[in-house]
């Protein structure tokens, strides 16, 4: 099993990196290894109050998923 990293939102302005198992790729999805990860205003609340989801929707990376056609490609 292959652990990440991902960042927590726990309320009152504090960010916790964990160590998450990775999960399994869904049909239609592809692996992204994030290169970057931005925060905006739409992620205020979360960061006061808390969150149970990894925050930041402005990602980006590359696919990184040996045998898939777009394996390698910059993607944001």
């Amino acid at each position: 099993m292959s652990i990440v990293r991902a960042a927590t939102f726990r309320g009152a302005g504090e960010i916790v990196i964990e160590r998450r198992a990775l999960r399994p790729i869904a049909h239609g999805e592809v692996r992204v290894r994030v290169g970057a990860c931005c925060l905006c205003g739409s992620e205020l609340r979360q960061w006061r109050n808390g969150w149970p989801i990894t925050p930041g929707h402005e990602i980006a990376g590359r696919v990184e998923q040996s045998g898939h056609a777009l394996d390698g490609r910059a993607v944001a």
